[in-house]
């Protein structure tokens, strides 16, 4: 397989780290010092890809896939001996991200991929958030409950099982149902509206496949 770039191109990465696309590989996570090292190791064919964490080969690569306006990664499909895994690629934000795809796209274009851009629908998108409302019901619903039910009851530390629930217990019996109902009913209306902000501004995502 032909080199994926003629010239290195070094991106940012995560933590002040970079991310370097040369020749056959792509590789995260590193130093710009070892990216250094790495580019004179691939020009004089040295490269030892076992003593990088965060290394792919652009052969094994049978799909990538993220979200250009959202995601600051690129998770890409991994195929070789050892089966099928993936690999996660972070990116220092999502214009890197983007900034990286378009500077192999083509490439992986004439090896036989398939790019598409898919538009998720509102269901979707609401899917999450929406599972999260219904936990926050849930336990607060539960919680509350719970509270009402401590202020008839008086508190004993009688064992050594009740010792790691007495402390909870008193500072719930404390603060009473009203700021517990509060809290509820604040996280409940915060999980509403990413619900709508998730529906309103839908995502779309690139996959990549061969």
């Amino acid at each position: 397989m032909e080199r994926i770039l003629k010239k290195p191109l070094i991106l940012s990465g995560e933590n002040d780290n970079v991310v370097l696309i040369y020749s056959k590989y792509i590789i995260g996570d590193i130093s710009k010092e070892i990216a250094d090292l790495c580019i004179q190791a691939i020009d004089q064919d040295l490269l030892n890809d076992k003593r990088l964490e965060c290394i792919i080969r652009i052969k094994e690569i049978f799909k990538y896939k993220f979200k250009p306006e959202y995601d600051s990664q690129i998770k890409f499909g991994i195929k070789n001996v050892t089966g099928t895994s993936y690999v996660t690629i972070n990116f220092k934000d999502p214009e890197a991200a983007k900034q990286a795809e378009m500077s192999f796209m083509e490439h992986f274009k004439e090896w036989g991929f398939t790019r598409k851009e898919e538009q998720s629908t509102p269901f979707k998108a609401a899917i999450f958030p929406l599972l999260c409302t219904l936990i926050v019901s849930v336990a607060g619903g539960l919680l509350i409950r719970f509270v009402y039910r401590l202020e008839g009851y008086e508190l004993t530390r009688s064992t050594i099982v009740n010792g790691y629930v007495y402390l909870p217990e008193k500072v719930l019996k404390f603060l009473g149902c009203y700021p517990i109902i509060i809290l509820t009913f604040l996280s409940l209306a915060y999980c509403l509206f990413w619900t709508l902000k998730k529906m309103a501004n839908i995502p779309f995502r690139v996959i990549s496949t061969r």
